[in-house]
């Protein structure tokens, strides 16, 4: 393979003679319920970031509950500044106090089709946690990457 990649942060490096296709940018996440409306619910010092390299996005992210409001079915996360149009994907969930009060492993999965992640119990979308096991006062971080087509 021949060509200069540009420096960090740079968009004008080469790859023989195809321009690198490199993004960043932050974005804004929510931690609803997929049903229902917000009524009282509020979220602080959410704050996200992304970089997007050709297909693969790469995405961090950080919200804290302070009131769950009155939303109802599965607990995710709205947002993501991209569509998650390839096959989906299981993320990690790193975090020190969960939304959930639980002690047991939280996963959050994006399948294809979606901008928003899903927080799940166990394995890849075994079962969803419910927006009613939400606890207010808790935070959560995730971390992951997924493809577009």
């Amino acid at each position: 393979m021949s060509g200069i990649i540009g420096g960090a942060g740079s968009k004008s490096g080469v790859i023989g003679e195809t321009e690198l296709d490199y993004e960043t940018g932050t974005w804004t996440p929510a931690i609803v319920g997929s049903q229902g409306s917000a009524g009282t619910w509020s979220n602080a010092g959410q704050e996200g970031d992304y970089i997007k390299i050709g297909k693969i996005v790469y995405f961090s992210m950080y919200a804290y509950v302070t009131n769950a409001g009155s939303y109802s079915g599965t607990a995710q996360i709205n947002g993501l500044p991209y569509a998650c149009t390839g096959f989906g994907n299981q993320v990690a969930c790193s975090t020190s106090a969960y939304p959930f009060n639980v002690t047991t492993n939280v996963g959050a999965t994006i399948l294809g089709g979606q901008s928003f992640v899903r927080f799940s119990k166990g394995a890849y979308n075994e079962t969803n946690y419910q927006w009613s096991e939400v606890v207010n006062g808790h935070s959560t971080s995730v971390a992951g990457c997924y493809h577009l087509a």
